[in-house]
């Protein structure tokens, strides 16, 4: 028993230095965390948010695409025909809202239009649609592709989010593994000490040299060291299967956690880990997610608004095409000749722009609204970040206190063994030191185990636990 209870101290105060056995395999923390970017499926829903980004990008770079256009349009009737118009080309638009075209056009019958008379080889065209007031400097195309362009960084941005909360939740469920492991660890040891203790004092009552009190004292003891045991395997087996959820393997396939494979020593609870080293500096707020989206929330109104602004201009186009009927394969560069073209201008002014006044006066307040919300959510986030500072802090110096306890109580424990030895003690206060010491290390781990989620939601609300973004 002397040789149980050696065993028991000794363990006490490796716990006391963080730290617990192992045997078999060991699942580092950011061993697991790489298993879950890698094959987690909502990591890889978030692989497919950025997939969808790049997606949103290129659609909307879509409005700059260069465009065929054909049209062929015929009429006949009673063997003759009326007409036959084609019309085949290629139009360019351009970022500043001007487009180049380029097209061809073969038309026939016997009841033509005039306008549409075109030479018996058809008539081929280069030309230019330019705006010279509305939509030169600003207009839809440039929004369109901008605010894609915003879609697509927000929707990166809301993968870190979706980042952040699965790492935190597997996190939290490492820990409660951790936490678990060493409070199996710490009662069987007790458990079997108490066993021990009571094998002894029962033979010591046999010999007459041990009251029969002291047996039923050591029997309760060890009964409530094996229901404690008991407890503890209970939320072994329930931070098992909570850490199970986050193992998976490549193709999508569920893993459980092996029977062998204990979690990593985390010898050190006083200093932050994933680069959370720096608390106090409050640049990490710019690019948080949330305050980056609402950023972009925010300048797609100012693109809008710009939108808006652009339409208060008069709209005037000129439309220009420069026509040759004589272009050969051999040399298409002969027949152009600046008297032959078409021209078209067109003019629209509303006299009132109350509408185009009204969207730029509701887009205006709009715009203000979303400054006082971004404001509003970095006040936010850095005075939850204070809550959270502040209660690491506390954490950790709570950490220190709860582990000198332990260590203290640890030594009266043992310093009443030797009482006990020595015939100076009762069972019944060795079973109250022992009892206590086993409180003192069940409250360390508490401690340490809410130390760790702490520094884990502190990065959680940084944005800043480990992620590929």
């Amino acid at each position: 028993m002397t040789m149980r209870i050696a065993v028991l101290l000794f363990f006490l105060l490796q716990l006391s230095g963080n730290a617990f056995a192992q045997s078999g395999d060991t699942l580092s923390l950011e061993r697991f965390m790489t298993w879950i970017r890698e094959n987690h499926p909502v990591a890889l829903q978030i692989d497919l948010q950025q997939e969808l980004a790049d997606q949103e990008r290129r659609a909307g770079r879509g409005v700059l695409d260069p465009k065929l256009y054909g049209s062929y349009n015929e009429k006949k009737f009673s063997d003759q025909t009326y007409y036959n118009l084609q019309d085949y080309g290629l139009k360019i638009p351009t970022w500043f809202g001007i487009d180049f075209k380029a097209g061809f056009e073969s038309n026939r019958g016997n009841y033509l239009n005039p306008q549409n008379t075109v030479p018996q080889d058809g008539l081929y065209g280069i030309g230019v649609s330019a705006p010279i007031l509305k939509d030169l400097w600003y207009n839809d195309r440039r929004a369109t592709v901008q605010k894609a362009n915003l879609i697509a960084q927000s929707t990166r941005q809301e993968a870190r989010i979706m980042a952040n909360r699965l790492y935190l939740e597997a996190m939290v469920a490492y820990f409660s593994w951790t936490r678990a492991e060493a409070e199996i660890s710490l009662f069987e040891n007790a458990t079997e000490v108490a066993r021990e203790r009571f094998i002894a004092t029962k033979r010591g009552f046999t010999t007459g040299s041990k009251p029969a009190i002291d047996t039923l004292e050591a029997h309760i003891q060890w009964q409530t060291r094996i229901t404690s045991l008991n407890e503890a395997k209970m939320g072994l087996i329930a931070a098992r299967n909570q850490l199970n959820n986050y193992l998976w393997l490549e193709g999508e396939t569920p893993v459980e956690l092996a029977e062998n494979t204990h979690p990593e020593k985390d010898p050190d609870l006083l200093t932050p880990f994933g680069g959370l080293s720096t608390m106090g500096d409050s640049a990490w707020i710019e690019s948080h997610p949330e305050i980056r989206n609402l950023e972009f929330y925010r300048d797609g109104i100012s693109i809008d608004r710009k939108v808006a602004m652009n339409n208060l201009l008069p709209e005037l186009r000129l439309d220009y095409t420069l026509l040759n009927g004589t272009v050969t394969p051999e040399d298409p560069t002969t027949g152009w000749e600046t008297n032959n073209y078409k021209f078209l201008a067109t003019a629209s002014f509303p006299l009132f722009l109350r509408k185009e006044r009204g969207q730029l006066g509701k887009l205006s307040v709009k715009e203000e609204q979303a400054n006082l919300k971004l404001n509003q959510k970095r006040w936010a986030l850095k005075n939850k970040f204070n809550a959270q500072a502040g209660k690491v802090r506390l954490l950790r110096d709570q950490v220190t206190i709860v582990r000198n306890n332990a260590r203290d109580y640890s030594s009266l424990y043992q310093a009443e063994i030797r009482k006990f030895n020595m015939g100076e003690s009762t069972l019944f206060l060795v079973n109250s030191r022992e009892q206590k010491t086993l409180e003192a290390y069940q409250k360390l781990l508490e401690t340490e185990w809410k130390l760790r989620i702490a520094w884990a939601e502190l990065g959680e609300i940084m944005a800043q636990l480990p992620n590929i973004y």
